[in-house]
């Protein structure tokens, strides 16, 4: 035992050192693995938060189009019935249909909720709302054009029953956001 060397504690001293080493740069390495996978966890959470923040943006933005159709419908609706009396009136009258030209209030007023019915259409998912909103614009376009009072009532009760069609797919839709949410 006393007849250790130089060489013999070179020796050693390597292989001390070695095996420090070696174990230092596995734990370096093991280190680098667990930062990585830590990182990529934080990454796909941020991913997923950024999904789910979208999806929550995407049903409020649905949410506020369906209500703000919604209203558009009813003041849409009842400008076309004020489209219809307007006719109606002049009829009782002087015994004439649709030959006088419409209150402005009335005439800009459908105009303006027939362009943001389009608008409207556009954002709703729906393409059930969709077609059914352009049958309604179609009908209060007939309701205006029509050639008598009897093709414009007519018109009217068409149109009430497409509200409440459009309506009732609204109400199901509602449901269905306040399900997910």
């Amino acid at each position: 035992m006393g007849d250790t060397t130089v060489l013999d504690i070179i020796d050693t001293a390597v292989k001390i050192g070695l095996g420090g080493m070696i174990a230092g740069v596995s734990g370096y390495f093991a280190l680098m693995k667990r930062e990585k996978m830590a990182l990529n966890r934080e990454k796909t959470a941020r991913k997923e938060n950024q999904t789910i923040a979208l999806a929550e943006k995407q049903i409020e933005f649905q949410f506020e189009t369906l209500i703000s159709l919604q209203d558009t419908l009813t003041k849409f609706v009842r400008l076309t019935g004020q489209c219809q009396h307007a006719d109606s009136m002049e009829f009782k009258e002087k015994g004439t249909w649709q030959k006088s030209m419409l209150p402005d209030n009335v005439s800009n007023g459908v105009m303006e909720k027939t362009q943001l019915l389009h608008i409207l259409k556009t954002r709703v998912r729906d393409e059930r709302i969709r077609k059914k909103v352009i049958e309604l614009i179609d009908l209060s376009v007939t309701v205006q054009l029509a050639t008598n009072e009897q093709k414009s009532q007519d018109c009217m009760v068409r149109m009430s029953e497409k509200v409440t069609e459009i309506f009732e797919i609204i109400e199901r839709l509602f449901d269905q956001i306040h399900e997910t949410t």
